[in-house]
């Protein structure tokens, strides 16, 4: 190709580009939640601190660590509970406060926060507390936990 007939393909993709539109759709949030995997992590030191990414929440209160620890949470699958606290085995002086904003689920009521034992590599379920469509738990460690 010439630099003429390069310089005209150069013009006329360009025109084609400049007509293009992209229409887009409006996306709903619990659609946008369904295809987003949500994290959040921060160094944590004896003082406490608090992460939250969507719908979960997690309160490390003062005290419970000895030391700072990079913590981070990260839900496994987009749209589903499990969540990753890490790092794994993590072990607390006073117990951290995971919560579950259930308010898209039917009956949040009677749903249990579980942890998955790694020993059994199964689902147990963990003591639950209600407050509306927050389903919350105290942890002593760190590991895999959902809600169900």
């Amino acid at each position: 190709m010439n630099r003429r007939s390069a310089r005209w393909a150069v013009m006329l993709v360009g025109a084609m580009l400049v007509g293009c539109q992209t229409i887009q759709q409006p996306v709903e949030p619990e659609a946008l939640l369904q295809s987003v995997t949500l994290s959040d992590e921060m160094d944590v030191g004896p003082a406490g601190g608090t992460l939250s990414c969507g719908p979960y929440s997690l309160v490390i209160p003062p005290g419970a660590l000895s030391g700072t620890v990079h913590i981070s949470m990260t839900q496994v699958t987009p749209g589903e509970w499990p969540i990753d606290l890490e790092p794994h085995g993590t072990q607390f002086n006073v117990p951290v406060v995971l919560s579950f904003d259930a308010y898209s689920e039917k009956d949040p009521a009677s749903m249990t926060v579980q942890y998955l034992n790694p020993q059994t590599n199964s689902w147990e379920d963990w003591p639950t507390t209600h407050a509306g469509t927050t389903c919350s738990a105290e942890l002593p460690h760190f590991s895999r936990w959902k809600l169900l």
